[in-house]
């Protein structure tokens, strides 16, 4: 399973940036990867790339933005929690699976007590 990235690491922030801290990122990131600074090969990539920090940004720019997106990542990340745990507490071949494959990465000493 991979990971969506969210505003925060596509800006390589960390959640409890700063305004200011939001929008240096966001230049920064913006000079490297406006699609006027590459070239034909990379310009496809730079195009996609600078839709992504054009939304990140937009989800971030102001306080009250930021805090609708905080709450949505929240409530996304609570509905994933809540997925993961039925899976895994249900006894269907899923979770039987994710068991045996738990229980195989599990270190050997955990069993034995040391």
């Amino acid at each position: 399973m991979t990971k969506s990235l969210t505003s925060y690491d596509i800006l390589n922030i960390d959640a409890n940036a700063s305004q200011d801290d939001i929008h240096m990122a966001y230049r920064r990131l913006a000079k490297n990867w406006h699609p006027d600074r590459h070239n034909n090969s990379n310009k496809d990539r730079a195009d996609e790339n600078f839709k992504l920090l054009q939304e990140a940004y937009n989800n971030l720019k102001n306080p009250s933005m930021r805090s609708d997106y905080n709450r949505k990542l929240s409530n996304l990340n609570r509905r994933i929690m809540a997925d993961q745990n039925k899976i895994m507490n249900d006894n269907s071949p899923l979770s039987r699976f994710f068991k045996n494959l738990e229980n195989l990465f599990q270190s050997p000493n955990k069993n034995k007590g040391v």
